[in-house]
């Protein structure tokens, strides 16, 4: 059961001086059943990334519900795609994530996110692609996200996996 706990740094600048702020949210899917979004609020949590879709053809059952709820409940919610690069093209991932989550990636929402992980099977990335064709690979994902949305996705992914990556994708967010 895949669960995690997010924490994302916001700086705030006044008069030269940066102080940093811890702003705790969660990352949810199936794996979580039906989330109580009233407590996960009530808990500090004041964002949440959902689960939409898995490579081309996988859509998260919870997906819907998830963002409704969160969304309902005031936590400022987000979509994330699981990316199978090992066995699609990114650009095909992109389009089905896009044709799932489209709706949700607007202001008011969080930025949309590849989630860029080992495989379950246990072969790692690394063995399935040199770094320059997994940073291509990310690239055309992310490329076709902000083009058709306007928005900059983010990248959630091990630190090796984000030093295995070139510098070109160094411009997205890093989860």
């Amino acid at each position: 059961m895949k669960k995690r706990l997010l924490f994302l740094t916001v700086f705030v600048f006044v008069a030269s001086v940066a102080n940093a702020q811890t702003i705790l949210g969660v990352d949810v899917s199936h794996y979580q059943g039906t989330i109580n979004w009233t407590q996960v609020a009530a808990a500090g949590k004041v964002f949440a990334y959902t689960k939409a879709t898995e490579g081309i053809n996988y859509t998260d059952n919870t997906f819907s519900a998830n963002m409704t709820n969160g969304n309902n409940a005031g936590v400022v919610m987000g979509a994330y795609h699981f990316a199978r690069p090992e066995t699609n093209a990114a650009a095909d991932e992109a389009n089905y994530f896009l044709s799932v989550a489209s709706s949700t990636i607007t202001t008011g929402h969080m930025p949309p996110a590849l989630d860029l992980e080992d495989p379950p099977s246990g072969t790692g990335l690394t063995s399935y692609f040199t770094s320059s064709a997994l940073t291509a690979w990310v690239q055309t994902w992310m490329q076709t996200v902000q083009n058709q949305t306007g928005i900059a996705p983010i990248i959630y992914t091990s630190s090796s996996i984000a030093a295995y990556l070139g510098s070109s994708v160094n411009t997205y967010g890093l989860w």
